[in-house]
């Protein structure tokens, strides 16, 4: 420090100061900090370093030295030379230089060992289990290794000293590092990185090869499906995913385990920002098992025009009641720092003064009910194949209780210009305490007809969605623009008129096929698409099933009477 400040001061040309006088805080230069980088150390150094953890993960691996080399350590020397000594996180949880690689194998250990007390695939038969139980537990460990992935591609940015970025999507750090002959690098954290865990897939190929995919995948279709769901945080409907599971449990326990043990985060307390997606996740789960039903009785969750909103702390006591559940360490008590947390997650949106409880007003209760407003509804209607209706009303306005103004007698009710203009015959041959109602039945115009409009499920296709919502509207409204049509089995929707809005016809039959939105022909089930008669010309389409549009005629698509037996 000595030779740095020397430097300095014969660079600022500095004069020999007087030692009686006492410095003045101008003449001492309040200098930043200076960053060294992080050294391009030899993978093997960094492996070493990580022997005592290595020992345990081979024991719970249960293998020979052979086959953990083969199994185990092939995976973990690409694992480093991927992330090299990158840290986890800037100021949180295994900061340090090699965070990254401690983290993911941690998490590998502790979901490995948590594999011999769990069972995969139980509604499998016992020898079946037998067989695949070796991929099971492979694949858990590979989850953990993998599941923090996603940070070297969203949330940190490297360069070498020439001031050139490694391109993460294309090769390891460490073999850019020789490459570039760098030997230092320097990090970039990007503020305000969003938590995109499906990028993990472009990093995994880096890690796992195509041998090791196809061994998981033999005998079975369901291992890496769920490994992949792990990773990329992504739900598997229909099946409860034992990996993702474990993963969760100890990544939760590792990172907490971190926070307690760094001396140098004592007295700067964190927020729990890690224990998000748990908290989402947990919400997810209960609207996808149906505990909560938007708009039910007395239901946690309400959907109104203005939004989707959360009864608070009501919510938050079925969310604990599921973490406690699922074992997971460090996860908040307080109704209060479980709201905190979603709000610094941006999953949950604050009042103009800064405040997140808001003044919900539920249909058919007397007192209106505190509530978190969520920053958008496909939050949680992501865990949905269905999406619920939204309630017609705003929650956050009183209901107005409808009092119909009486008109002065002898007076029209729109006053005394407006008159009304009834047959007589019609008024006449009413009874008389019916003619008030024939009154009031004549001056109310008839109700117009709804506009055709999608309800999709939220895992539709962003681009199918926008195109569908440009042309249900349009059948009714402006019959010219678009040449789809209703039908006996729902609306008929020409392949041309996604073409016309610059989407290739695959992609939207195959969309609308993944989530079923298609009406199913008794003729030929397994056909995607039909073809009809428009305008005089027979065009090919796609018909999508009435239960995804409103304002069609549903007595039109009633499923017809079985025909009574004949005596």
């Amino acid at each position: 420090m000595s030779s740095f400040a020397s430097l300095l001061g014969g660079f600022f040309g500095t004069r020999k100061r007087d030692q009686s006088a006492e410095p003045s805080a101008d003449a001492v230069p309040v200098l930043p900090p200076v960053d060294t980088g992080i050294p391009a150390r030899p993978v093997d150094a960094l492996i070493d370093a990580q022997d005592e953890l290595l020992q345990r993960l081979r024991y719970a691996y249960g293998a020979e030295q052979a086959t953990f080399e083969r199994d185990i350590m092939s995976l973990v020397r690409r694992y480093a030379e991927y992330v090299h000594l990158l840290p986890a996180t800037p100021d949180s949880h295994f900061r340090g230089a090699g965070g990254l690689f401690r983290m993911g194998l941690e998490i590998s250990f502790f979901a490995l060992q948590a594999t011999d007390t769990h069972i995969f695939a139980g509604h499998q038969t016992i020898t079946q289990r037998m067989a695949l139980e070796p991929r099971w537990r492979y694949a858990t460990f590979i989850a953990g290794l993998c599941s923090e992935l996603h940070r070297t591609l969203s949330h940190v940015v490297v360069a070498n000293p020439e001031g050139r970025e490694w391109p993460a999507y294309l090769k390891p750090l460490s073999l850019w590092l020789r490459e570039t002959n760098a030997q230092r690098y320097f990090l970039r954290w990007v503020k305000n990185a969003p938590e995109t865990r499906a990028l993990g897939i472009f990093a995994l190929s880096r890690i796992v090869s195509p041998e090791i995919m196809q061994h998981l995948a033999d005998q079975n279709t369901v291992v890496v499906p769920h490994l992949i769901a792990s990773i990329t945080g992504t739900v598997v409907y229909r099946d409860t995913n034992v990996i993702d599971h474990l993963v969760r449990r100890a990544t939760t326990l590792v990172i907490d385990r971190d926070l307690h043990s760094n001396a140098d985060l004592y007295g700067n307390p964190q927020i729990g920002s890690h224990l998000e997606r748990y908290l989402i996740d947990a919400m997810r789960r209960l609207v996808a098992q149906g505990d909560w039903l938007a708009n039910g009785n007395k239901s946690r969750l309400w959907y109104g025009a203005d939004g989707m909103f959360l009864l608070w702390p009501n919510a938050a006591s079925d969310m604990l009641k599921l973490l406690e559940q699922d074992q997971l360490p460090g996860i908040p008590k307080s109704p209060d720092t479980i709201a905190q947390i979603l709000a610094a997650s941006g999953a949950v949106e604050a009042k103009p003064d800064g405040t997140l409880s808001w003044e919900v007003f539920v249909p058919g209760a007397a007192a209106p009910f505190q509530a978190l407003r969520l920053a958008s509804p496909y939050v949680l209607l992501s865990a949905l194949e269905q999406s619920p209706a939204a309630l017609p009303q705003e929650l956050l306005r009183r209901p107005v209780p409808a009092h119909p103004t009486s008109a002065p007698a002898g007076e029209a009710p729109g006053g005394p210009a407006e008159q009304l203009t009834l047959p007589i015959a019609l008024v006449a041959s009413a009874p008389r305490e019916d003619a008030a109602a024939v009154v009031m039945a004549a001056e109310q115009p008839p109700p117009p007809k709804p506009a055709l409009a999608l309800t999709a499920p939220p895992r539709l296709n962003p681009s199918v969605r926008q195109a569908l919502q440009n042309i249900l509207p349009a059948i009714d409204a402006d019959p010219g623009t678009v040449r789809a049509i209703v039908i006996d089995a729902g609306v008929f929707i020409p392949l041309v008129e996604f073409e016309r809005r610059g989407i290739d016809t695959a992609v939207a039959v195959k969309a609308l096929c993944d989530t079923r939105m298609l009406a199913t022909d008794p003729l030929n089930p397994h056909a995607k698409t039909a073809s009809r008669t428009v305008n005089d010309e027979r065009v090919l389409g796609v018909v999508l099933a009435p239960q995804f549009v409103t304002g069609l005629d549903a007595s039109r698509f009633a499923p017809a009477a079985p025909p009574k037996a004949a005596r």
